[in-house]
């Protein structure tokens, strides 16, 4: 992965819903999105990693153009470079956790030891090294999710998307992970964006906030310039339950 400049104008309808949105962000950024359930975060995700076609718009990621419509260019998602954590993790239940982390590696034609291997190193990376063999039925929601990111991050993707990343979990344990992915994204090259219901998350890990509602960017700024002057209803209960 070389660090790539995000260059993103999304326009898109889900039966009555319609997203329209444009940013941009710089490799190495970390960028969040907050805004009521229904408001387009998931979506926005959706869309970048290519689940989701464009109507309209470009997603652009350095010199290279992942999709526009208006030329015909769309890459599919496997092509795009892009990792990808889920809510509740979507690991494979079959595989064990170091096979899970391995997957994406293996399908880009990597040697099973090789990709192994690595996966056996993010797996230690993320603290979760002596639990390689034991399959998702057989791991906690801490433990998973550790998992799942490693499985995200081993590609070394231009995209990293995390779609809350911490449902589900404990106090404690959310906090643990919180602290862990601060770590880890402060060593990753690519752009990372992040949806979150809690304004602590946000602070610790985004550089830049985008603020939705229906569909559209209602606010954007560092975290304290927007929990200073919140545009929204939704984003000043966030900050107030900080």
């Amino acid at each position: 992965m070389s660090a790539s400049h995000l260059d993103a104008e999304l326009s898109l309808r889900r039966g009555d819903f319609g997203l329209s949105l444009a940013f941009t962000a710089d490799a190495g950024a970390t960028v969040a999105l907050v805004g009521p359930n229904g408001a387009g975060k998931s979506t926005t995700l959706a869309a970048l990693a290519g689940l989701l076609p464009l109507t309209e718009g470009h997603l652009r990621v350095g010199a290279r153009t992942l999709e526009a419509p208006a030329d015909a260019t769309r890459e599919p998602p496997q092509a795009r470079d892009v990792g990808m954590c889920f809510q509740g993790q979507a690991l494979f239940g079959h595989l064990s956790a170091v096979d899970n982390v391995a997957y994406g590696l293996r399908a880009r034609g990597v040697a099973r030891t090789q990709a192994r291997a690595m996966a056996h190193s993010w797996l230690e990376r993320l603290e979760v090294g002596g639990l390689a063999a034991r399959r998702p039925a057989q791991l906690s929601g801490g433990q998973a999710q550790r998992v799942a990111l490693a499985r995200a991050l081993i590609t070394a993707p231009s995209l990293l998307l995390l779609d809350e990343p911490f449902a589900g979990l404990d106090a404690r344990t959310h906090a643990e992970i919180r602290e862990l992915l601060r770590r880890t994204l402060a060593e990753f090259e690519g752009v990372a964006l992040l949806t979150s219901h809690d304004f602590r998350d946000v602070e610790a890990l985004a550089d830049e906030v985008l603020v939705l509602e229906h569909g559209a960017l209602a606010q954007r700024g560092s975290p304290a310039a927007v929990a200073a002057e919140p545009a929204t209803e939704h984003l000043r209960a966030m900050v107030d339950a900080r």
